[in-house]
């Protein structure tokens, strides 16, 4: 007869599915567990709160966490860090704060699960200033660290102290490591700092296909359009297969630098030679691209004989190219779908007016 599963057979499961990314069904055995009047232990603790986390399931980690503090585990480092992580997932920064701040003990991974929490909800200064206490609690940062804070500099184009922290990136050895160098690429893309993003991509000794991605980025978010082909080029000769963030970041260059010919033959070639199923956001890149060209009645070809047709931001591409182009006529149905969708979404209306206003004017 087979024995009855102890917690240390439980934890074993969740951490197996957890593995998996089956969230649900880890939160299931938990629960399952708890109905056998098998008592938690921290790491059974630890694991129904990563599931919490990436299923952002507020009402379960409440639960949970009113669990955790019963069995006396709330202020002990790693469960408390956990909760921090869940928490900071669906927002509830309070409850961050408080948990962070009552801890027995912090370590580089509570800091660090901190900054994270503040820099993916959008308190991008309040997350570097945790940063520059964290240094004064003489804690030193880790990969994990330096790549949260430089997200939060990226996303609030704060260059000074990106760049202060690509020196202490330097005192730190940390250089040369991968993750540390893609993160320092997209914050300097995202500040404005091209030549130091590509300062960065040329200096690394090993490159990933997130650096080649970032690098990609970068340059199309500048208008560099044809040095972002070049390095897609570089980078499948140099062996790297792309993926749907490459061929989404390229038609973004191209759609930016006015690449019509060199975005459309791409369009065309990531499907032949890769056997590639487009995704929405390349359908919504090269309307763009055809609309700000003028090339509207491609631009419409593409939506009804694309599963883009179901966007409505496909439909809106459409209408701006209309308003840009004075093309009245299919601005009107390009609204007219738009509608469709929400009658009362305001967008369509303002641009539809703006069309017949500039025609207004325009006539003699």
């Amino acid at each position: 007869m087979m024995p009855s599963p102890n917690v240390v057979s439980w934890n074993a499961l969740m951490t197996l599915l957890i593995k998996h990314e089956q969230y649900k069904q880890a939160l299931e055995a938990f629960s399952c567990m708890q109905n056998k009047s098998e008592l938690p232990n921290e790491v059974t603790l630890i694991c129904a709160t990563d599931a919490c986390s990436a299923l952002r399931s507020l009402q379960n980690g409440l639960q949970l966490h009113v669990r955790v503090r019963s069995a006396g585990h709330e202020n002990k480092i790693v469960v408390g860090t956990s909760l921090i992580n869940m928490y900071g997932s669906c927002g509830c920064l309070q409850h961050v704060k408080s948990i962070f701040n009552n801890l027995s003990s912090q370590d580089v991974v509570s800091w660090t699960a901190m900054i994270g929490c503040l820099s993916g909800n959008g308190c991008n200064e309040e997350a570097l200033e945790l940063f520059k206490s964290m240094q004064s609690h003489k804690i030193p940062p880790n990969d994990i660290t330096f790549i949260c804070v430089m997200e939060a500099c990226a996303e609030s184009a704060l260059l000074k102290d990106g760049m202060d922290i690509h020196t202490l990136v330097i005192v730190q050895s940390f250089e040369y490591h991968v993750k540390v160098c893609n993160a320092l690429i997209d914050m300097y893309g995202k500040c404005g700092s091209l030549q130091s993003a590509w300062k960065v991509f040329k200096t690394m000794g090993e490159r990933t296909l997130v650096t080649w991605n970032a690098m990609i980025v970068a340059f199309g978010q500048h208008g560099a359009g044809e040095k972002a082909m070049t390095l897609f080029w570089k980078m499948q000769r140099d062996g790297l297969k792309p993926d749907g963030i490459t061929f989404t970041a390229l038609m973004n260059a191209c759609s930016h630098a006015g690449l019509v010919q060199d975005g459309w033959l791409l369009f065309h070639h990531v499907h032949d030679a890769y056997r590639y199923a487009h995704e929405s956001d390349q359908y919504i890149c090269i309307i763009d691209l055809l609309g700000r060209a003028g090339r509207l009645e491609e631009a419409e070809e593409v939506i009804l004989k694309s599963p883009a047709r179901s966007e409505l931001v496909a439909w809106l591409c459409l209408l701006a190219a209309c308003k840009l182009h004075g093309d009245v006529d299919r601005g009107l149905y390009a609204a007219s779908c738009c509608f469709k969708f929400d009658k009362t979404f305001a967008a369509p209306y303002i641009v539809l007016s703006n069309i017949y206003m500039e025609l207004l004017f325009s006539e003699p």
